[in-house]
């Protein structure tokens, strides 16, 4: 596991645009006073949701 430390949502939005490619899994939890929805934003920007594919059994 990786760990990186940033300031703020805004720098630590280059790293994870960075360091993510198509089909990574991730989850973010914050709370919504920090300013993390701005990430998910980011990410769903570069990366669109993909509707699930799998059946359940």
């Amino acid at each position: 596991i990786e760990t990186e430390y940033r300031a703020g949502a805004e720098d630590l939005k280059l790293v994870l645009l960075s360091a993510l490619k198509p089909g990574d899994v991730v989850m973010i939890k914050s709370s919504k006073g920090i300013g993390f929805s701005k990430l998910v934003d980011a990410l769903l920007s570069k990366f669109p949701a993909v509707a699930a594919t799998a059946k359940q059994t």
